[in-house]
């Protein structure tokens, strides 16, 4: 016992200094679970979103059959909140928020929220995906820049997608396999306007839409030793998404994920499960030096009800609390979302709660 413990320290506080990494992108919806697990998920994730996030995990002996009636998930900036409970203003409306970002200049407010109702077994799952995520900020005209004026930035997405998945497991799931399709409405703002006061502000103006189907591949191998090393493979994109139908002609290549997980025992009421994510292998998206897309996490359980959760993402601490009820789920995470574009360049405290509630126990 005395080794392992050891050997689980040594390997959170050996990774934890390299799992910086800047925002990949936002290519892959994520849970609170993940969130407070420092965005990891590639070969940790087995409830209903691994059907986005590596859908081989689906087949996990943990996962059974769920029709999860309401699975919602909202999150908001520390300055999101803050828009909100002082001045009683929408943060979900460009507008009502303004009077707030210009008399806070410079500060991010952001939110996101989503629902996905889905029916979900060891080897089908089927699922209909909104996701709407949004932040915006208030900037002074810089004084060496000839002409310029005040400005706010904002930028986002929302995406409508159904999917199906189908897993499969061999050997007792020491290998399991899983595939998703999905048919992705995106809708990607990234713009800056200029002299707002003179502007009808709102997410949708400047927003480039598209439709594109999605191909995602998954591969796990857990090995039936001690601790359970596991190891996830992950194709993205596979032929590459081409967004057409709207002002989005973006192609985006086919990327490929790795994750590994190593899980220890400490009585049958406490395990731990540390986890690593390497993002992006062949760098498709340029995002540049490979420390930049380490991602790692650990959950601790304890008993099936309760769950505390830790990581590092985009150069930052994250962490989560997660509760479990039979039908109901409650997961509660703090992280930073990168809103620049550099390791550590604006992250903005976020915070996220998802509830799902399920007809059938998990």
């Amino acid at each position: 016992m005395t080794r392992m413990c050891a050997f689980s320290l040594i390997f959170f506080l050996v990774a934890a200094p390299v799992a910086r990494a800047d925002r990949v992108t936002d290519i892959v919806p994520l849970n609170a679970r993940s969130q407070g697990m420092g965005q990891t998920g590639v070969n940790a994730s087995n409830d209903s979103y691994a059907a986005f996030i590596n859908p081989a995990n689906l087949a996990s002996k943990r996962n059974k059959p769920h029709f999860e009636i309401i699975n919602a998930q909202i999150e908001g900036s520390e300055n999101a909140g803050n828009a909100l409970f002082s001045g009683r203003k929408n943060p979900m409306s460009l507008g009502d928020v303004y009077p707030y970002l210009k008399s806070n200049k410079g500060e991010w407010a952001g939110y996101r929220y989503s629902i996905y109702p889905n029916f979900t077994s060891r080897f089908l799952s089927v699922g209909l995906l909104y996701d709407a995520k949004f932040a915006a900020k208030y900037d002074l005209a810089d004084p060496n820049i000839v002409g310029d004026t005040d400005k706010v930035t904002h930028k986002g997405y929302r995406r409508v997608m159904p999917t199906a998945s189908l897993s499969f497991r061999l050997f007792g799931g020491i290998l399991r396999f899983g595939y998703t399709l999905g048919l992705e409405y995106l809708g990607v703002v990234n713009s800056v306007v200029t002299s707002p006061d003179t502007k009808q502000l709102s997410h949708s103006n400047g927003i480039y839409e598209g439709i594109a189907v999605r191909n995602t591949a998954g591969l796990t191998l857990t090995l039936p030793y001690a601790h359970l090393p596991s190891f996830s493979f992950v194709a993205r994109d596979i032929g590459n998404a081409r967004y057409h139908g709207g002002g989005l002609r973006e192609v985006r290549k086919m990327t490929f994920d790795g994750g590994v997980s190593y899980s220890t025992y400490f009585s049958r009421w406490l395990e731990m499960m540390l986890t690593a994510d390497y993002r992006d292998i062949t760098n498709q998206l340029g995002t540049g030096s490979r420390m930049r897309r380490l991602f790692t996490g650990t959950e601790i359980r304890v008993g099936k009800a309760v769950s505390l959760r830790g990581g590092y993402a985009q150069g930052y601490p994250a962490a989560g609390l997660g509760f479990r009820m039979n039908r109901l789920k409650m997961d509660l995470s703090y992280y930073k979302d990168e809103r620049g574009d550099r390791l550590r360049d604006d992250g903005d405290d976020t915070f996220a709660l998802q509830i799902t509630w399920s007809l059938l126990n998990q």
